[in-house]
Order: C-alpha cells, then structure tokens, then sequence
C-alpha cells in the first residue's frame, strides 16, 4: 500500500482551515466534514495560534 499526497497536506489547505474553525462549528466537527484526523487538526490549529503555520511549512516542505 502506498500512501498518496493529498491536498490536506497543502499550506493552503491548512490556512483554510484554520479559518473555517475561527468563524464556525467546533474542530472536530469540521475535521470530521473535511476527513482530517482530530488530533491533526488540532496541532494546525496550535501552530496557527502560535504565529507559526506558515514559518513551520515553508522550513519543511513536503515533497511529492
């Protein structure tokens, strides 16, 4: 089994988010909606509080 980029993995899809969490339902139930991981989407959501989203991917990027 081999395991596949997917867009969840994109800064973008991240930010975007992030975003939804700020002016929305709860993490999990947006996790749930968009098939992120919980505990996942609550490390993004840490790292964005912290100022540190976009630093932390641009440091290490993902490769294909």
């Amino acid at each position: 089994m081999t395991k596949t980029l997917r867009d969840s993995n994109t800064l973008e899809f991240k930010q975007k988010f992030v975003r939804l969490i700020d002016g929305s339902q709860g993490i999990a139930a947006i996790a749930r909606t968009l098939g992120v991981v919980d505990e996942t989407s609550l490390n993004w959501v840490k790292t964005d509080r912290q100022g540190k989203l976009t630093k932390a991917l641009l440091a290490n990027p993902v490769s294909a």
